[in-house]
């Protein structure tokens, strides 16, 4: 893979992002979920069993606000509500439960972390797909992620859907590595 190839950071996804069959059912999948054109779909309408082939690839972050009397700009953290045993093989470990900012020491202040503090913000998905930063023999060279908000009323982020599929080869994907399209 060339480094030309990879994003430093997420894109804001859009209907010309052009991403892998599987991030497009998923994506497709999560439009179709929305209440209203104006409302973001909750947990509630996210039901995995409809997607059993992705199921591999499928984490679910929940947002956890800072508690009462944290400095006003604390920024909320994420917990790993669900993390796909296809993951957990593949990257050496099992996040369900668990912190990102302890669970991966390199999380605090990443590319991942922006963009994740942006959907809780702006409630808009985001795409990345870049090198893997925790390398086991088992891990891929690179990865594609569609993050995809969720939200209980419609409007505040209070979960963000996780879909990342593992890149061997850019023959991999189904059309050449873009650039990025609205850097966060």
């Amino acid at each position: 893979m060339r480094n030309a190839d990879l994003q430093e950071a997420g894109a804001l996804l859009g209907p010309e992002t052009p991403l892998c069959a599987a991030a497009r059912r998923i994506v497709s999948l999560w439009e179709s979920l929305r209440p209203a054109p104006d409302l973001l779909p909750g947990r509630r309408h996210f039901d995995p069993v409809t997607v059993p082939g992705l199921l591999p690839g499928i984490w679910l972050l929940e947002r956890v606000d800072p508690p009462a009397g944290a400095a006003s700009d604390a920024a909320p953290r994420l917990r790993c509500r669900l993390y796909a045993a296809g993951l957990a093989e593949r990257f050496g470990r099992d996040l369900t439960g668990r912190m990102l900012d302890e669970a991966d020491v390199g999380f605090e202040g990443s590319a991942a972390e922006r963009d994740f503090q942006a959907i809780l913000a702006d409630g808009r998905p985001r795409w990345w797909r870049g090198p893997v930063a925790m390398q086991t023999p088992r891990t891929p060279a690179a990865v594609e992620v569609v993050m995809l908000p969720l939200a209980a009323d419609g409007r505040r982020v209070d979960m963000i859907l996780c879909y990342a599929r593992p890149l061997h080869a850019l023959e991999e994907l189904d059309g050449p590595f873009p650039s990025p399209l609205t850097p966060t």
